[in-house]
């Protein structure tokens, strides 16, 4: 290893702890979002069961009204 070698390598170095840092918050990020969507549709689909209205279909994205009717499902059984 040469001198530009060792120079380039060392200036890299915090660049990769900015990455990780980065990546871990962003981490953590994702799993907050992902736990307040299942919350939130764990609400609407105990709430769809309660009163019997089902208005997933269309007032959400298909998506999240699939996973929603998905939870219905699995909680009649």
């Amino acid at each position: 290893m040469n001198k530009n070698d060792e120079l380039r390598s060392s200036s890299q170095i915090p660049l990769k702890i900015e990455n990780n840092e980065s990546i871990k918050k962003l981490k953590e990020k994702i799993e907050e979002l992902e736990f307040q969507k299942d919350f939130q549709q764990d609400i609407t689909t105990d709430m769809q069961l309660i009163t019997g209205v089902d208005m997933s279909k269309k007032a959400l994205r298909k998506t999240v009204a699939k996973e929603i009717e998905q939870k219905k499902r699995q909680r009649i059984k």
